[in-house]
């Protein structure tokens, strides 16, 4: 399963401080203080913070209609079909995961190639493309309804897991390390259920994931949109869009078998 392979977790670069926008090694921007009170300087973060989120969101929203119409296009166009459903289809598929395991890893041990532009949008541009041609092998195994049912409860749990995170007091930041060894446990179990085959077990596993993305998600909702007590920098936008995109990947994919054991 595809979602087995996507849960390498990074440190969050450290929170805005006072007066300059700090990134995890690399100089940061400074602001300066205009009056006592303060205000210029909150005002300029507040604004950084707010187009950090924009860019972050807007990334995030190309990535995903260019993985649909990828999906799409293998799905329903006869030659693609074909010829993804045919003895290269398991080859492609392994091909294009780890490629996009190695320009994941790429991004998130190299500092300057995802600050860099425009290093790190091509390797943003590649690692989605990857990324999209594995969904689409993933989605070929599952039924038209089924993959649409999926991605509708995909896209309404990250809508609601979204507004909540962003309006709620509590803070999900506070669970990072916890979240981080279940997902470890999470991850060893994964590798047992290859080996089990019983139903009731799928079902109960791929629920369980469900739940641990979900989580996820709003620990790096809360950790974009900040004030909270982990912040990713805005010069991490690059590494902010992937651990959305990853979240709602693995979430979809953990839907979808679940909606698929279930009708089964």
């Amino acid at each position: 399963m595809v979602g087995h392979h996507k849960h390498q977790r990074n440190h969050y670069s450290p929170d805005l401080e006072s007066g300059s926008v700090g990134g995890g090694g690399g100089g940061g921007v400074g602001y300066s203080n205009l009056d006592s009170s303060g205000f210029t300087d909150s005002f300029s973060r507040v604004s950084i913070r707010n187009a950090f989120i924009r860019k972050v969101y807007g990334i995030l929203a190309m990535q995903f209609a260019f993985t649909t119409l990828v999906i799409l296009l293998i799905r329903y166009n006869k030659d693609f079909n074909e010829y993804f459903s045919g003895p290269k289809g398991n080859i492609i598929y392994i091909a294009s995961l780890v490629g996009y395991l190695v320009i994941y890893f790429i991004l998130m041990c190299c500092e300057s190639c995802r600050r860099t532009v425009p290093n790190n949008y091509v390797l943003l541009t590649i690692f989605t493309f990857f990324m999209s041609i594995t969904l689409g092998c993933v989605c070929l195994q599952y039924d038209s309804d089924t993959v649409m049912y999926a991605a509708g409860l995909t896209f309404i749990v990250c809508l609601l897991v979204s507004i909540f995170s962003a309006t709620t007091s509590f803070d999900f930041t506070k669970w990072s390390w916890i979240m981080f060894i279940v997902l470890i446990i999470f991850f060893v179990a994964g590798i047992a259920m290859m080996f089990i085959q019983n139903r009731t077990t799928q079902i109960i596993y791929a629920a369980i994931g469900v739940v641990i993305f979900t989580i996820y998600l709003a620990i790096d909702t809360q950790a974009i949109m900040g004030g909270r007590e982990i912040e990713i920098s805005p010069e991490e936008y690059i590494m902010a869009v992937i651990q959305l995109y990853i979240n709602i990947v693995n979430l979809f994919i953990l839907i979808l078998r679940l909606i698929s054991l279930s009708r089964n």
